[in-house]
């Protein structure tokens, strides 16, 4: 029988994939859809009308004012204050001006699809991210570790398609970007990025990847100081390398700022102040100038990070020298990390959950000293994931892949004051281990069932995983248990994982 000849045929693969990719793409937007409107009686209203209030607030007042007439009117003991980074912050005002234009009626958020459609399309748009980085980050390590011993083949791209559909159609995603919904997905977009970044050596642009993701979720600063940890514990220039993560998120919350920093409030309301933008400008020119002059001996040095830090430097100066505003960062950024003083909120399966239930006298509170612990504690886990994630990546092994979800696990399990959504960057980053190893995909989907059942209402959850009105402790101590497993597995010496762990594609 005649075959097709090579070209043929391999334009036929590729056809076939588009389609593929495209039915799942389609499939997946029409699922979400169906998902906001089947879970109509379990959204969680609280958050979106907040963002649509303040989407509002900034439209009306302007979005450059709102920080500075918040200042000193926050309410520690409300959660209805303003806690939005400034790219948030930006989107919601422009929500907000979208939807007093599209439904001039409506003075208040309102129900309807149509109404929430900006958002939810925004979701879709990054968990799309989340899913593409998922795939490249796992086909990108398979095929290091499968060039090491023999030809990569297809099973790197098998891999990689088999994590991106994990990210794309994982339940917790999809519960907390269209059921809840809030915007979490930004942040797990974000992060995997960064990881593609800084598995591919561009540490600069991976700390600017979470500079910006800061902007959208200030959570990613948590787990930012892993990827300095990650460059420093890299073999020869780690110096270097983990200075120019430190440059990049510094660089992108400074992009975020640079509209209040760049500008005055001297006649009450905000203005642009050119005295501060033509220093920052005669900053960057001088280092330019004096880079360009430095490449001619040293063709070798890198400028990129040389422009960086002249950036970080000069937008910094602007606060002692030209008096720039920083209620953007008070607001924005300090006050949302410290305006709920307690040991978790909500229905958090983590060990501060399991602390609130052995001690009833710190149930609602947690002391300064308590979170100093569980911080050092963290602090300390970062420490090893970061190790066991370079030891990985000098080796050629996927099992970074199964370190890259530590960061978000260990914070969840062991800081304080984490909401309970904030499971799902745990459940959805184990995804890149459930395609590498065996144990992997039970643990990825235990997590996700827990996740989902943190955030649905509890009337909706089984008796049998109900503690009074609360998740059974049972829930958490799976989510402490999980993480310890991915602690062993990423810990494991690599020629231990390699006689007794390989991956399924070489043990089939």
């Amino acid at each position: 029988m005649p075959t097709l000849p090579r070209t043929p045929r391999r334009l036929l693969a590729v056809l076939l994939i588009v389609l593929a990719v495209a039915v799942v793409v389609g499939g997946g937007l029409k699922l979400r859809r169906w998902a906001w409107e089947a879970s109509a009686e379990a959204h969680f209203e609280p958050d979106i009308r907040n963002a649509h209030r303040w989407g509002r607030a900034a439209h009306r007042l302007g979005y450059f004012n709102l920080y500075r007439t918040r200042e000193g009117k926050q309410n520690p003991n409300r959660n209805l204050n303003l806690d939005y980074p400034p790219l948030r912050l930006l989107i919601m005002e422009r929500w907000a001006g979208w939807t007093r234009a599209q439904f001039p009626q409506a003075r208040r958020w309102d129900p309807a699809y149509e109404f929430n459609a900006p958002l939810l399309h925004l979701n879709s748009a990054f968990e799309l991210v989340a899913a593409g980085a998922a795939f490249f980050l796992v086909a990108l390590w398979c095929r290091r570790a499968a060039g090491e011993r023999a030809p990569p083949g297809p099973w790197p791209w098998v891999r990689g398609g088999g994590a991106a559909l994990l990210v794309w159609f994982n339940p917790a995603l999809l519960w907390v970007a269209h059921c809840w919904p809030q915007w979490d997905a930004w942040g797990v977009a974000s992060y995997l990025v960064a990881a593609v970044c800084a598995s591919l050596g561009f540490w600069l642009t991976a700390g600017l990847v979470l500079g910006l993701g800061a902007l959208l979720k200030g959570q990613m600063l948590v787990v930012a100081l892993f990827f300095v940890l990650w460059a420093w514990a890299t073999g020869q220039g780690r110096g270097p390398r983990a200075l120019r993560v430190v440059l990049g998120v510094l660089l992108g919350v400074g992009i975020g700022g640079s509209p209040w920093l760049l500008g005055t409030f001297a006649t009450g309301t905000w203005a642009f102040h050119p005295p501060a933008a033509w220093w920052v400008g005669g900053v960057l020119l001088a280092t330019a100038l004096g880079l360009a002059a430095w490449k001619r001996r040293r063709p070798e040095v890198a400028a990129a990070p040389w422009l960086a830090g002249a950036a970080v430097l000069a937008l910094a100066l602007c606060v002692p020298l030209f008096h720039a505003d920083l209620a953007w960062l008070r607001v924005g950024f300090f006050y949302g990390s410290g305006h709920f003083p307690v040991l978790r909120m909500g229905r958090t399966p983590n060990f501060p959950a399991l602390l609130e239930i052995w001690v009833p006298a710190l149930e609602g509170r947690a002391t300064p000293l308590l979170r100093a612990g569980l911080g050092l504690v963290y602090a300390t886990g970062l420490v090893l994931a970061a190790r066991w994630t370079a030891r990985a990546a000098t080796e050629r092994h996927p099992r970074v892949l199964v370190a890259l979800a530590l960061p978000w696990l260990l914070s969840f399990s062991l800081l304080p004051q984490m909401h309970e959504r904030y499971l799902v960057y745990g459940a959805v980053l184990t995804a890149l281990a459930a395609v590498t190893l065996r144990v992997g995909l039970v643990l990825h989907l235990a997590l996700s069932a827990i996740a989902v059942l943190a955030m649905v209402p509890l009337r909706l959850v089984p008796e049998a995983l109900r503690y009074g009105g609360d998740l059974h402790p049972v829930c958490a101590l799976v989510v402490l248990a999980a993480t310890a497993a991915l602690c062993v597995l990423a810990a494991r010496p690599v020629s231990a994982a390699a006689r007794g762990d390989r991956p399924a594609a070489e043990t089939r």
